[in-house]
């Protein structure tokens, strides 16, 4: 049963910050203090629903494998699985988190940088109109398009 929460927890930080990443993206560019709690419920309740079908797999595998048959409390063995899967989710929905807030906050400065070089390197055209630098954010939020300030 260890190895399953050991497994379980990376890949339940993986996709809690991936979630985040794509819910947080659709919030548009800069950190919203008041958007975060509902960024990380969202990505709570949606990766909860995929880790209540992971615990209840489990613990009906382990069932079958360790209790029935056994001379062993099914309470006791289904029980500590239990919670140590919960410890698991608890523990890992926060880290996912804050990893896809950093890796947002990364990507924005990036995407400053590489406007601050476009609009140092390009001509100022009257014909052109504004002179923007845009482009698509990262995986996994690349449905979203960042545009910088406009310079004219």
């Amino acid at each position: 049963m260890n190895k399953t929460a050991v497994i379980a927890f990376p890949v339940t930080v993986l996709l809690a910050w991936i979630l985040y990443v794509v819910t947080r993206t659709g919030n548009g560019p800069g950190l919203k203090w008041n958007m975060v709690a509902n960024n990380l419920s969202f990505t709570f309740s949606m990766v909860g629903v995929l880790y209540v079908l992971f615990v209840l797999i489990t613990l009906t595998t382990l069932y079958f494998t360790a209790v029935r048959g056994a001379s062993v409390s099914a309470m006791s063995v289904l029980g500590s699985a239990f919670v140590r899967l919960m410890v698991v989710f608890v523990i890992a929905i926060p880290i996912g988190g804050a990893l896809g807030e950093c890796y947002t906050y990364i990507e924005e400065r990036a995407f400053r940088r590489e406007a601050a070089q476009f609009m140092a390197t390009t001509n100022a055209d009257p014909r052109n109109g504004d002179r923007i630098y845009s482009r698509k954010r990262w995986w996994p939020g690349s449905s979203q398009i960042l545009v910088s300030d406009s310079l004219n």
